[in-house]
Order: structure tokens, then C-alpha cells, then sequence
């Protein structure tokens, strides 16, 4: 979020997991989207609703799209997502002329192994070390 007094961005979650839990309960919201991580879509009736590590890898998806200006597989139809993701371990291209260290950043923040992925205080410390493209 941005805040609007000092202009910084700040990270929180402002209670989203009551919220996930209540999409999940009673908007069956269980499809994986472009922005998930690779264990909903391997899993995607399992329990993530409650793990800090899935937001982790869909905010660096974000991070992806705050530097490219893309829709990550955007044309791809779920199926295609699912192999490119799970299958063939796939993720998004990061531009050549990415700042380093937000590269380092977002590719952290896609490990597979969820206990790989930074915290979201690690990624505010980083995040005051990097630089996105214009």
C-alpha cells in the first residue's frame, strides 16, 4: 500500500487470510490463477489459505509485472499454466536490463520449495536496494 502522508509503500496483509478463508468457504474460490504459486497449482484443493510463503511467491509475480508491464502467461489457458509451471518449472522471463538485485529478488520470492522464499520483512529490506526499469 501507499501511504498517501509520506509516500512510502508499506506491506501488510490487512487480514487477508479471514478473507481467503472466507472466498475459499463460500465463493469456492479454489482456481489457481497466473499469480499462484506452483503448489496450488500442483495442489490446488490443499490448504495454502494460511501460508505466508504463497503470497511471498505471488508478490514476487507481481514484482515480475511492476518491471516488465506484462501479464505473467498472459494467452495461456490454465492447462498451459499448470504445465509450464509444475511440469517444466518454468516462470516469466526477467528482462536483461533488470536492476540485479530485483531479479535476485523475484527469483527468490519464485523458489519451489516454499521454505526457500523470503519473508515479507526480507523483502522490504531488499526492496530499498533495488531499482525498477523506467
Amino acid at each position: 500500500m501507499l501511504n498517501p502522508s509520506d509516500l512510502h509503500i508499506y506491506i501488510g496483509d490487512y487480514n487477508m487470510r479471514t478473507l481467503k478463508k472466507f472466498f475459499k468457504l463460500f465463493a469456492k474460490y479454489q482456481i489457481p490463477s497466473q499469480w499462484s504459486a506452483t503448489e496450488i497449482w500442483a495442489d490446488p484443493k490443499a490448504d495454502f489459505y494460511e501460508s505466508p510463503p504463497v503470497d511471498v511467491y505471488s508478490y514476487g509475480m507481481i514484482l515480475w509485472e511492476l518491471e516488465t508491464g506484462l501479464v505473467p502467461f498472459d494467452g495461456l489457458d490454465p492447462r498451459e499454466i499448470r504445465s509450464k509451471l509444475v511440469d517444466e518449472k518454468m516462470r516469466p522471463q526477467i528482462p536483461m536490463g533488470t536492476d540485479k538485485r530485483l531479479a535476485f529478488l523475484i527469483r527468490r520470492c519464485w523458489q519451489d520449495r516454499a521454505q526457500q522464499r523470503p519473508n515479507f520483512s526480507n523483502i522490504e529490506d531488499y526492496l530499498l536496494k533495488v531499482k525498477f526499469s523506467d
